[in-house]
């Protein structure tokens, strides 16, 4: 058993368990050997008398959390996962303070989180159940879901996600630098996990979900998101997307200026070089649902790629 800390900061340690599993097969024990084997008490939360809910791909819905699609809060860049911190200016008097001893969860290791995130909504919703706090998988489930194929690295990856995302937490604050600020918000994703290796490859794991990921789907603030989404390889197209679904919804539009675009994608790449990938995105014209253009004006716009809607939305919200 291992407690790993959050670093330095005043934030909740990651109660976080590691079953090695000596099977050559590679399969996975029944998690009430798993119980047995670790001597788990009563006080513990993965207790074998403790339901959890066993997610799989049959009943997954595509969903994420709002802020998931508001915030920079993943790397964008697989090298930019090495960071253990993240500062970021939100607008124009917030900023977002990202603390990740494990190193910074990118857009490809919040699938995971998108995953159990939609699961858990679809199960209260569908059953009209209280939001399941303990969730647990089998990690193939989760590659067929978003569309990976079920090769070992991919097992290796699903791992170092949940370690990324298990020791994730971020503050956003209200002010300018120093003390003359006040944090409205922290964000965590996971509380406990407790996985099942072979080799280094997740079988499966069992997690906890935290008090923030939970009220988040309690009080459904989430979007459901197209599974086209899962073909986009780059982080860029896939910030792009986000951004146009949650920002264009109902209104079918939606306008800004392109050092703001950069600034809301999260990219660190200088604003040359971003501005040549979104001209590129634009002609590949990949994303599900939507699609961006610049303006003459120097615009980025973001809208619906039915043309109705689109040409109804942009003529209603004066965006030409």
């Amino acid at each position: 058993m291992m407690y790993l800390e959050q670093g330095q900061y005043d934030t909740p340690r990651v109660h976080y368990e590691v079953v090695e599993v000596e099977d050559p097969r590679r399969m996975m024990i029944s998690w009430d050997e798993v119980d047995r084997k670790l001597e788990i008490g009563d006080d513990a939360g993965f207790h074998e008398s403790y339901d959890y809910t066993l997610l799989n791909e049959t009943n997954h819905v595509y969903r994420d959390v709002l802020k998931n699609f508001e915030l920079p809060l993943f790397a964008i860049s697989k090298q930019d996962s090495k960071r253990k911190e993240v500062r970021r200016k939100i607008g124009k008097d917030r900023s977002l303070h990202i603390y990740c001893p494990a190193g910074w969860p990118t857009v490809y290791d919040k699938d995971l989180l998108k995953f159990i995130t939609g699961q858990v909504t679809h199960l209260a919703l569908n059953k009209r159940a209280t939001v399941h706090d303990y969730v647990g998988w089998h990690t193939s489930d989760y590659l067929l879901a978003t569309g990976r194929n079920r090769g070992g690295n991919n097992y290796v990856q699903a791992w170092q996600a949940l370690q990324r995302l298990a020791h994730f937490s971020a503050e956003i604050r209200v002010g300018l630098a120093g003390n003359n600020h006040h944090v409205v918000d922290v964000i965590r994703f996971i509380d406990q996990a407790q996985v099942q290796l072979s080799g280094g490859k997740m079988l499966g794991g069992r997690a906890k979900i935290s008090g923030w990921l939970r009220e988040q789907i309690e009080q459904h603030r989430i979007l459901s998101i197209d599974p086209g989404y899962y073909n986009l390889k780059g982080g860029v197209e896939r910030r792009l997307y986000e951004i146009a679904r949650h920002k264009c919804g109902r209104q079918g539009s939606w306008k800004i200026n392109l050092l703001g675009l950069h600034e809301m994608v999260g990219s660190f790449s200088p604003f040359r070089n971003f501005l040549y990938t979104l001209r590129e995105i634009i002609k590949k014209d990949t994303l599900p649902g939507y699609r961006w253009l610049i303006t003459k004006d120097g615009f980025a716009l973001a809208y619906d790629r039915d043309c109705k809607k689109a040409l109804g939305a942009v003529l209603r919200n004066g965006h030409i």
